[in-house]
């Protein structure tokens, strides 16, 4: 990851020496953004994250763009978060979230309710957390996407759990986890193993 997350940067070096007429036509600069803020933070430099992924936000207007703005919101709400500042990171997908209400069902809303109800769940607002993360598997159902409605499943889990509803909340992770290794990734496989240890 280190590795690539150099190869990112000097692309984005190279974009602003390269005139725009020789640039490759395939390659889209926001989403170079997007891509490199993403191995920065595998890469833990989560401050250097954080500035690319700003930029790739800066780039796009949410009222022309709503779904690819969120999109690139919600990684800059990680890269925010990683960097130690939750309450920011919450604001952010707070804002996105409320912007994306009257939308239709997406992904994208999906993913920033998921991010959002587990970051209210870092946060210690159990009971938010139990709201925010049920409105996640909701989106996420009507929108199609089975990972994010796994990460609603495990921030809703452990919300129950530590609000004191062991049994519903480990019941839930359960099934979390049988649907995450059923879909194969890792991360949601990882999350929700740290989610039912931690409440057991």
């Amino acid at each position: 990851y280190y590795e690539a997350a150099q190869s990112y940067e000097r692309a984005l070096a190279l974009w602003d020496m390269v005139p725009a007429a020789a640039r490759p036509e395939d390659v889209d600069h926001v989403e170079l953004l997007y891509e490199t803020s993403g191995t920065l933070l595998t890469a833990t430099d989560a401050m250097r994250g954080r500035e690319v992924a700003r930029a790739a936000v800066a780039a796009v207007d949410p009222d022309r763009e709503p779904l690819r703005a969120a999109r690139l919101e919600e990684r800059l709400a990680w890269a925010v978060y990683l960097t130690g500042d939750l309450a920011e990171g919450i604001a952010i997908m707070e804002r996105t979230t409320v912007r994306l209400a009257d939308q239709p069902p997406s992904v994208e809303a999906a993913g920033c309710l998921a991010t959002l109800a587990t970051f209210t769940l870092y946060g210690g607002r159990y009971s938010d957390a139990v709201h925010i993360a049920e409105r996640t598997i909701a989106m996420s159902v009507a929108s199609g996407t089975e990972r994010r409605e796994i990460e609603g499943m495990g921030a809703l889990g452990a919300a129950l759990a530590l609000e004191g509803d062991c049994d519903r909340g480990l019941a839930v992770l359960r099934e979390a986890l049988a649907k995450a290794k059923v879909h194969g990734d890792p991360i949601a496989i990882g999350m929700t193993y740290l989610f039912i240890s931690h409440d057991l």
